[in-house]
């Protein structure tokens, strides 16, 4: 696990080959986020990245609605984190006593 760590944006496969010698492969996968970066695909992406990728998502939402953003997924929405906060209240409930805890 370690090494998944060290190298973030590598991908190690070793594909199984019957009868022939067997090797790591390494891919350096690198990033290319939605919106464009001040660091570039040279740098490790980084908080500042992120949060600007944040913004960047919020603004894209409010000026072009969710069916025109360049990403994929939307910003979660006011009623999905108040669904996601009772999943996780529900969840350290249910560690606690050992049950399970309905979502009402």
């Amino acid at each position: 696990m370690a090494i998944a760590i060290r190298c973030p944006k590598t991908l190690r496969t070793l594909t199984f080959r019957g009868g022939k010698l067997q090797s790591w492969e390494v891919l350096d996968l690198g990033y290319s986020p939605p919106y464009a970066t001040i660091t570039g695909s040279i740098f490790e992406f980084g908080f500042s990245d992120s949060i600007l990728q944040v913004y960047a998502a919020f603004c894209g939402e409010l000026m072009h609605r969710r069916d025109k953003m360049r990403q994929p997924f939307a910003c979660a929405t006011p009623e999905e984190t108040h669904l996601h906060h009772r999943l996780l209240t529900a969840a350290l409930a249910s560690g606690r006593s050992g049950h399970t805890v309905a979502i009402a």
